[in-house]
C-alpha cells in the first residue's frame, strides 16, 4: 500500500456531486460547505483500513454500514462496505480539501 498516498486520504469525505464531471466524482471533507442537498453519500477513512460509510436510502433515511478501505496498486481506491459490493475507484488526485476518482 502506498503509505504518503493513504496518510492523505485518512478523513471523513462528502460526495459533492455537484461538481462532479463526465466520469470523475468529486468529493469534500466534511467541514466544507455544500449547498442543500437530499442527501449525500459520506465515507470516513481512518488509519488501518477501517471504514465508515453513510448514504442515503430509498426512502431518503440516511443508512450506515462499516467495512475497510485501502489503496491498490495503480492507485485505485478500494471500498468495501459492510455488506454492500466493494467499489474501486482510480483516484484522479488528492489534496487536504478535495478527492477526485473516476467513476466505476
Amino acid at each position: 500500500m502506498n503509505e504518503e498516498l493513504s496518510s492523505k486520504l485518512v478523513g471523513h469525505w462528502v460526495h459533492s456531486h455537484e461538481e462532479d464531471t463526465g466520469d470523475q466524482m468529486v468529493f469534500r471533507p466534511a467541514t466544507y460547505t455544500f449547498p442543500r442537498s437530499r442527501g449525500r453519500q459520506e465515507f470516513k477513512l481512518q488509519q488501518g483500513g477501517e471504514l465508515q460509510s453513510t448514504h442515503p436510502g430509498p426512502t431518503d433515511k440516511r443508512e450506515s454500514s462499516v467495512g475497510k478501505w485501502s489503496v491498490e496498486p495503480g492507485e485505485i481506491l478500494q471500498i468495501e462496505p459492510g455488506g454492500a459490493q466493494a467499489l474501486r475507484l482510480p483516484i484522479v488526485s488528492v489534496d487536504n480539501d478535495k478527492l477526485v476518482v473516476r467513476r466505476q
